[in-house]
């Protein structure tokens, strides 16, 4: 996922599910290009622990006319939630 504005979250979430439907294999990310990322369900952590389908978290943008300027700390800890949920897949 990327723009918050065109596509979001539950939109993808909905038109993934429906593709697996049909009997294809779809999998997405959670999140956009602004921080706090929007997310499924309550955090980034329980999007890609608790949803098969969520495998990561999409693109943030850093320097970009869409970006909502995240600082090193808040972009560090999407990140950790991102990876300590993979580990425990």
């Amino acid at each position: 996922m990327a723009d918050p504005v065109v596509a979001r979250t539950p939109k993808l979430g909905t038109d993934r599910r429906a593709i697996n439907n049909d009997g294809l294999t779809a999998f997405m990310h959670t999140g956009a290009y602004r921080v706090p990322v929007p997310v499924l369900t309550t955090s980034v952590m329980d999007d890609i622990a608790l949803i098969h389908e969520v495998v990561g978290v999409g693109e943030i943008a850093i320097s970009d006319s869409r970006s909502s300027n995240p600082s090193f700390d808040e972009l560090t800890r999407i990140a950790s939630d991102a990876r300590v949920r993979a580990d425990r897949r």
